[in-house]
């Protein structure tokens, strides 16, 4: 999907906006939040379930770690699955500002390993 689109809006007459490259790139941005919303559900239960388990193994004080919601937050790719609902919505009303959300991607992606506590 993301190859059609880029293949669409890449030639010479069109652009990210044109009729062909909406075509494509809705089901391409659409499928690609979805894939991260259902990603992100799985890893906070992930986390909810690894909270619990240490709490009855451990004690209530070691299972604290695993509680806060900025945690979960941070861990479960929650900020890229909202920038990619903004995107969606943006780019499927042709709303021009979803190109400003297109170079903070990396920014999401990358400021989400970097502040993972350990």
């Amino acid at each position: 999907m993301g190859i059609f689109r880029t293949t669409a809006a890449a030639q010479p007459s069109s652009s990210l906006i044109a009729a062909t490259a909406v075509k494509f790139g809705i089901p391409y941005w659409s499928l690609s939040m979805a894939l991260n919303i259902i990603v992100t559900m799985l890893i906070v239960g992930r986390l909810w379930y690894a909270r619990q388990r240490i709490r009855k193994s451990m004690g209530e004080q070691h299972g604290r770690t695993y509680t806060g919601v900025a945690a979960l937050v941070i861990e479960s790719a929650a900020p890229y699955a909202i920038a990619s609902f903004i995107l969606v919505i943006l780019y499927g009303i042709k709303d021009t500002g979803f190109i400003l959300l297109l170079p903070t991607f990396p920014q999401v992606q990358v400021g989400q390993v970097v502040t993972c506590p350990l």
